[in-house]
């Protein structure tokens, strides 16, 4: 058979079919496999390829891997057609399209993503909600600090009393955001169950100030921390 033909729904219009030639769609198909740099330089040269990319996007028989390259190729080959696809794709019940269409909207409007992320904090899904944390945090976005800082103890952040890995992520990025004022909140994780989120908070405490003699008193193990450095 000669076409492959395939039933587009096109926002706000009506259904009709797009013809793509099988050569077309594989070829189509192996780019949307290509690394970032390389599948962006082939559709740049190829901007009818638009059309192609927005149905593979649309249609449910696409993989949720094939929507979000699609997702990202039409990103950067028209912001501005792509936008009610970004959209839709947040609107999704798929939290996998809703983290697609998340990195889409940062590429063209990075501020309306962190807003965005900020919604997604308290989404069910743990990859979601450890994607717009590291969002904020690429995109220093401190005055969500204070959200960060309630998410930590998130019942939702913890599975059979330990800590998920949306944890670890959020006191990294309270880390970066960290300011000598915040040195109790840090001093409290310390007594964190979670070792890992102990050393971060540590080091966060010896980065904002010089150990002194009441930091020994609060913590000893800060206290043990400056011995074993003086013994070196």
């Amino acid at each position: 058979m000669k076409y492959l033909v395939l039933t587009s729904l096109l926002i706000g219009l009506s259904a009709h079919a797009l013809k793509i030639s099988k050569r077309q769609y594989n070829i189509l198909k192996q780019a949307l496999e290509l690394p970032v740099n390389r599948r962006s330089q082939f559709f740049k040269k190829r901007p009818h390829y638009f059309a192609y990319l927005k149905h593979i996007f649309q249609i449910p028989e696409s993989s949720p891997t094939m929507k979000w390259q699609a997702l990202m190729s039409m990103t950067r080959m028209n912001p501005q057609q792509t936008k009610p696809l970004i959209d839709q794709a947040l609107n999704s019940s798929d939290w996998f399209l809703k983290n697609a269409g998340l990195i889409a909207l940062e590429i063209i409007q990075p501020e309306s993503a962190v807003r965005k992320a900020a919604q997604f904090l308290n989404h069910p899904a743990l990859m979601l909600r450890t994607a717009s944390v590291e969002l904020i945090r690429r995109r220093r976005a401190t005055q969500y600090k204070d959200v960060l800082w309630t998410q930590l103890g998130d019942p939702q952040n913890f599975q059979n009393g330990k800590s998920l890995w949306v944890r670890y992520t959020i006191v990294q990025t309270l880390s970066e955001f960290s300011e000598p004022k915040d040195q109790d909140l840090f001093f409290a994780l310390l007594e964190d169950k979670d070792p890992r989120i102990n050393s971060i908070a540590l080091r966060t405490l010896q980065r904002l100030q010089p150990l002194q003699k009441n930091n020994h008193k609060r913590s000893p193990m800060l206290a043990r921390e400056r011995n074993q450095k003086t013994t070196l």
